[in-house]
């Protein structure tokens, strides 16, 4: 087979290979945003774990259902973002279980409940300058049969590798799964 060379455009090159893999954009690729003349920057999806983790340590351990480490070099231009999307559901009728997110090592987030139902959390990271993030956090649930949602909005700092989590605690010991977190996806969108 033959290596795919450089191939050129007017102003830059589409994609790269050094025919040890798959070709790569040498550029983030843009659309035009519907019939404007605006543009677009293509992301997508950086990280998918459909893994069930489930927690019955119980005895207050604190236990990650997800982790995933954001690259320094994420984050290269105010504005770009990161989605976080987790999935999961309690179990353990009247045990108190605490869900928590955490951003480089800061819990952003959490929620406890004695309920069991199904519960849906997305976090939106979002550059503000080299060492911030703005941060909004999203949680929908069905918890006892009543649904819930509510909003959390912040900062939070970013300093090179930062490890963007899902925790869950619970108070008592049993072989009942307390919790279960069903997907963990990360989405990434360049900034405009």
């Amino acid at each position: 087979t033959t290596a795919l060379a450089r191939i050129a455009t007017t102003n830059n090159a589409m994609f790269v290979t050094d025919g040890s893999g798959a070709p790569q954009w040498s550029t983030t690729p843009q659309v035009n945003v519907g019939t404007s003349a605006d543009r677009a920057r293509i992301g997508g999806n950086i990280y998918a774990d459909f893994t069930d983790r489930i927690d019955n340590t119980g005895g207050g351990t604190e236990v990650d259902l997800g982790t995933f480490t954001v690259k320094s070099n994420t984050f290269t231009t105010n504005g770009d973002t990161l989605y976080f999307n987790f999935s999961g559901l309690e179990g353990g009728s009247g045990l108190t279980k605490t869900v928590k997110v955490y951003v480089d090592g800061v819990s952003v987030y959490s929620f406890t409940t004695a309920l069991t139902g199904d519960w849906y959390i997305q976090l939106v990271l979002v550059r503000e300058t080299s060492s911030n993030l703005k941060f909004s956090v999203l949680r929908t649930s069905v918890l006892g049969g009543t649904a819930v949602s509510d909003l959390l909005n912040g900062d939070a700092a970013f300093a090179g590798d930062s490890i963007v989590k899902i925790t869950h605690t619970t108070t008592l010991t049993g072989a009942t799964p307390y919790s279960t977190e069903y997907f963990m996806l990360c989405d990434y969108v360049p900034s405009v």
